[in-house]
C-alpha cells in the first residue's frame, strides 16, 4: 500500500490478507512514520484506506510502536474471524494473484 501522503515513511507490513471471493483485492495493514509519530492504516490501497490509528509517543517511539503492532494484531483477529480473508506472506513476492501449482508430472 503507497500512502497517498508523501511525508509518510513505510516502516513495517504487519499483515496482508486476500478476499476469497475477489482474490485481486488485497487488505493491507503497515506501519508508516509521520512527522508527529507513528500511524498504523490499513486499506485496499492508497486510495481505498478503511483503517487509520495515530499513535504519539514523543521520545518513546518503541512504546508507539508497540501499540501499533498490538492494535493491528487486533484488527487482525477481528478480520480473520470471517470466512471472508485468507492470510498472506508479508515477505517475499507481493503478488495479489492466487499461487498456481505447476503441475508437475
Amino acid at each position: 500500500m503507497t500512502p497517498l501522503d508523501p511525508n509518510l515513511e513505510h516502516v513495517e507490513t504487519c499483515w496482508r490478507l486476500r478476499s476469497r471471493e475477489q482474490a485481486n483485492r488485497v487488505l493491507e495493514c503497515a506501519i508508516y512514520a509521520t512527522a508527529i509519530g507513528l500511524e498504523l492504516r490499513a486499506g485496499y490501497g492508497s486510495d481505498d484506506l478503511l483503517k487509520s490509528q495515530a499513535f504519539v509517543d514523543g521520545a518513546n517511539v518503541e512504546s508507539a510502536d508497540r501499540r501499533a503492532r498490538a492494535v493491528a494484531q487486533r484488527w487482525l483477529k477481528q478480520l480473520i474471524a470471517t470466512p471472508e480473508f485468507e492470510q498472506l506472506p508479508t515477505w517475499g513476492p507481493q503478488d495479489s494473484a492466487p499461487a498456481r501449482s505447476s503441475g508437475s508430472k
